[in-house]
């Protein structure tokens, strides 16, 4: 079976890049494939594909509450739907990945593994130590 996850992810990953908002249609339509894979692959995801799902979750549902409570236009509730239908996903994964063996800790370092990578990304710095200090008197 083909990783889907995987792509999934990375296709996050990409998002989070982004200095834009994604518009509704694009992060509906993406919502929308991660689910559909969801239901129907599901049972046959690995460990390591459940984590990148659990952290997908995750990522979306946030957004979509963060969207939810922000804006109060025609998409709010399909956003607090999306927010609840992620929270649910994440449940279901927990669940299947404690049932498989894997602790709760053990879950969270692979989630976290995963979205640190984009947190460790270079960031330029100002030199603090260059920038003139401002007299006082």
């Amino acid at each position: 079976m083909e990783k889907k996850m995987t792509g999934y992810f990375a296709q996050m990953k990409g998002f989070l890049k982004m200095e834009d908002e994604l518009e509704f249609a694009k992060f509906s339509a993406y919502y929308q494939d991660v689910m559909n894979c969801l239901q129907a692959d599901y049972q046959e995801l690995s460990q390591d594909e459940l984590a990148e799902a659990q952290a997908i979750c995750g990522l979306l549902g946030e957004n979509a509450n963060m969207r939810a409570a922000a804006k109060k236009d025609a998409n709010r509730k399909k956003f607090q739907k999306m927010h609840e239908k992620c929270a649910f996903w994440q449940d279901a994964i927990k669940a299947k990945l404690k049932k498989e063996g894997m602790s709760e800790e053990e879950m969270m370092k692979k989630v976290n593994a995963l979205t640190a990578d984009e947190e460790e990304e270079p960031v330029e710095q100002c030199d603090c130590a260059e920038t003139p200090k401002p007299e006082t008197t």
